[in-house]
């Protein structure tokens, strides 16, 4: 299943800023739930993201994949480590967690509980989901 527009819309100007900013993230990446929040600063550099396995955590595939920034992606970065120059991201500690909760790693059963309450707060589709955001993506590349 995949959202359309309007959904997507609908579901950003009912969150937070940071919420959106994850959600807006996840689609226009096609990342997954556990890819997104294990994703660290220092693994975007040199106009890429790459999603890499690391001790604490292995991507499904179990693959290393690279993820081009284009520039709706660098506006939300911008946006997520606020910063102005959309050529330029400065990163102050590349151990960080892009999205993060007081420097930590976020739990992938609390954003995707979040998700839910928004969708059902919403009356969207009760079988959207986070993945659907991947799903969303992939049709659309």
């Amino acid at each position: 299943m995949n959202f359309n527009e309007a959904e997507l819309k609908q579901i950003e100007n009912n969150t937070d800023k940071d919420f959106k900013n994850m959600i807006r993230f996840s689609y226009l990446t096609g990342v997954r739930i556990s890819e997104l929040i294990n994703l660290q600063i220092k693994d975007i550099e040199n106009g890429v993201i790459n999603v890499l396995n690391k001790d604490n955590f292995t991507t499904k595939s179990k693959k290393y994949r690279i993820i081009p920034i284009n520039k709706e992606i660098q506006e939300v970065l911008n946006t997520i480590l606020g910063k102005s120059d959309s050529n330029v991201l400065l990163f102050l500690n590349p151990e960080n967690y892009l999205f993060n909760k007081k420097k930590f790693r976020l739990n992938r059963v609390n954003v995707s509980n979040k998700f839910r309450c928004i969708i059902k707060k919403l009356k969207l589709n009760p079988n959207y989901h986070w993945h659907c955001l991947r799903a969303t993506f992939i049709m659309n590349l």
